[in-house]
């Protein structure tokens, strides 16, 4: 459980740092595309209804990401191959059901906005463990 949540979190900070250049419109996708999936006007840093698939180690996540888009009928907007194996797309209810019942799959999470935050400790407070 501690492994998947630290991929998690690994895969969020990815996504977070890619988010930028999305937003200002620089950048490209991994399937040639916009960042914009189905011709939708939406903000395609706006994460509603996206998913990111994660692979189980050892996958080749662009072959096993262009074979599921194809099986599944969606069209991924980032593959990842290092760090974290497995790529973000919109994916429909249906397409996210049969994506989590894949033996490659490791999980099938929702792409969110986060915020990092830090606390500062004043001068003369031990962080040391008592």
């Amino acid at each position: 459980m501690r492994r998947h949540a630290a991929t998690f979190v690994a895969a969020a900070l990815l996504l977070t740092s890619i988010a930028g250049p999305v937003a200002a419109g620089g950048g490209s996708t991994a399937g040639g595309g916009t960042g914009v999936s189905g011709g939708s006007a939406r903000d395609p840093a706006d994460p509603t209804g996206r998913w990111i698939v994660l692979y189980k180690n050892g996958t080749d996540a662009a072959a096993a990401t262009q074979t599921r888009s194809v099986r599944v009928g969606f069209r991924a907007d980032r593959t990842f191959t290092h760090g974290i194996r497995g790529f973000s797309a919109a994916l429909s209810t249906a397409q996210v059901s049969e994506l989590r019942h894949d033996p490659v799959v490791s999980a099938v999470v929702p792409d969110e906005r986060i915020q990092v935050e830090g606390q500062i400790y004043p001068t003369g407070i031990s962080r040391k463990p008592a």
